[in-house]
């Protein structure tokens, strides 16, 4: 998902938390960071939370998780803007999943710049938002999964009992295109 505040902020040309939004010629929400612009292929408008869960109906799925895009995991943004970012997501997705909770679970997302806060972020979604775990891309910054600033991250999520779910949207193909 796009979280609703994130995706305000396109609808409105802005920055936030370093990264500035809009939108394409073909009306997809963009973000930006430096040189970096990623277009969010879904359709336009997002769809709501109720129509997600109408969707799931004429699809008989009893549950969906939902994660943000892996394409908005801006691992290269500065922690004083990443952290913050990282629990405005999460707490827009809890809000969501708030709406029809045994039909909608989630994975947060996790300020990996900052492995300390991502392991604080872990256990407040966790805890506190009950989210059955995390999505991640395959690599951070040029840090793979056994770094030992990274690991970190994976013990704690084994001692919470959370899934880790590695997204290859990051894996360092992407780093060559």
């Amino acid at each position: 998902v796009i979280p609703r505040q994130l995706a305000e902020s396109a609808e409105r040309g802005e920055a936030r938390h370093g990264i500035t939004f809009g939108r394409d010629s073909n009306g997809r929400i963009t973000g930006s960071v430096g040189p970096t612009t990623f277009a969010i292929a879904w359709p336009n408008p997002l769809e709501t939370p109720e129509e997600r869960i109408r969707a799931m109906d004429e699809m008989r799925v009893d549950v969906h998780v939902l994660s943000l895009s892996p394409l908005m995991h801006w691992y290269e943004l500065d922690a004083s803007a990443g952290v913050p970012m990282a629990k405005e997501a999460n707490d827009d997705l809890a809000e969501m999943i708030a709406i029809q909770p045994d039909r909608l679970a989630g994975l947060a997302y996790l300020p990996l710049q900052d492995p300390a806060a991502a392991i604080t972020e872990l256990e407040r979604c966790i805890n506190v938002h009950g989210f059955v775990g995390v999505m991640v891309g395959s690599h951070v910054n040029g840090l793979d999964w056994d770094s030992g600033e990274l690991f970190p991250v994976l013990a704690a999520a084994r001692d919470l009992g959370a899934l880790v779910f590695v997204h290859p949207s990051h894996g360092r193909a992407n780093s060559f295109l």
